[in-house]
């Protein structure tokens, strides 16, 4: 059995997530955490200060950090490391990770109802390079039925893994932006070439909080909040802000507009008829990820 870790998830603000529904019970089985003293631990989400030298038969290991000799005798040192990266991104080193997702999860169902058609179980299978360093990260998109049985509101979540010496490790669970007391969608953005994980708040005030990855760790990348004024029980002006210095209500709109202008990035649990993609869609992106990630199914 393939032995993960899960490294501790950084950030300065993280909306009230549902985040007992992820914890080592449920992802059970192969799925182990590591504390800050390097010590196996079944409850918390430690930093990784040790990998497990078990790795799956598809991982391929690490090539030296040391430059070879070309037949010129020149230094190829740019190559190796370019090697290196490609054997870190070898895709099919995330499969038992997405085996276990699906164990507890379930495989991609639709259901519809009157306004649109619903998902649950393991939607999103997508690779890319969150800080650019050549390993690609694994987002993992899972969609579990309303808690409460609210029929028309599915819970999306992401979660992000990665490759730490060929062992998957988990970098973020349950990346969620909460819209009401009931809905939530989850997604990812890019600005300035930079991709995010989005969490927070989406409602009648904005708290996002957008997610970068840094030093093997997701921190703060950008802040973009409003604040209703209140006199009483009416709401008299609003206030805006990004990371913490006030703005105009123009620029906010331009950065909340950015942050929202790909749909195809966000994920809400319904298909809509304007929605950026189809049931199809979505289930043959998903399939053509899973055959290269478990070639043998």
């Amino acid at each position: 059995m393939v032995r993960f870790f899960r490294k501790k998830q950084y950030s300065f603000f993280v909306a009230p997530l549902a985040a007992a529904a992820v914890t080592a019970s449920a992802l059970g089985g192969g799925l182990l955490y590591k504390s800050e003293s390097g010590v196996t631990d079944e409850k918390g989400c430690g930093k990784v200060t040790e990998i497990s030298s078990q790795t799956s038969e598809s991982m391929i290991p690490l090539l030296s950090e040391e430059g070879t000799a070309d037949a010129d005798g020149g230094d190829s040192a740019a190559e190796d490391a370019a090697a290196e990266n490609a054997s870190l991104t070898d895709v099919t080193a995330y499969g038992d990770v997405v085996r276990q997702y699906e164990e507890q999860y379930g495989t991609l169902q639709f259901y519809e109802d009157d306004y649109s058609t619903k998902y649950t179980g393991v939607f999103l299978l997508k690779t890319m390079d969150f800080d650019g360093n050549g390993v690609d990260e694994l987002v993992i998109g899972y969609s579990v039925p309303h808690p409460q049985g609210i029929e028309y509101c599915a819970w999306p979540a992401l979660d992000v893994w990665t490759l730490d010496n060929g062992s998957p490790v988990c970098l973020y669970e349950e990346a969620i932006v909460t819209q009401s007391d009931i809905g939530r969608h989850c997604m990812y953005t890019t600005l300035d070439d930079v991709t995010y994980l989005v969490t927070g708040w989406s409602g009648s005030d904005v708290d996002l909080d957008l997610l970068s990855l840094q030093d093997g760790a997701f921190s703060s990348g950008l802040k973009l909040r409003s604040e209703e004024l209140m006199s009483g029980v009416y709401v008299t002006g609003m206030k805006f802000y990004l990371n913490e210095s006030e703005i105009d209500e123009s620029a906010f709109s331009d950065y909340y507009d950015r942050i929202y202008s790909d749909r195809s990035t966000n994920y809400d649990g319904s298909i809509y008829q304007d929605s950026p993609y189809t049931a199809e869609q979505l289930s043959a992106d998903l399939q053509e990820m899973r055959e290269k990630i478990l070639p043998e199914g």
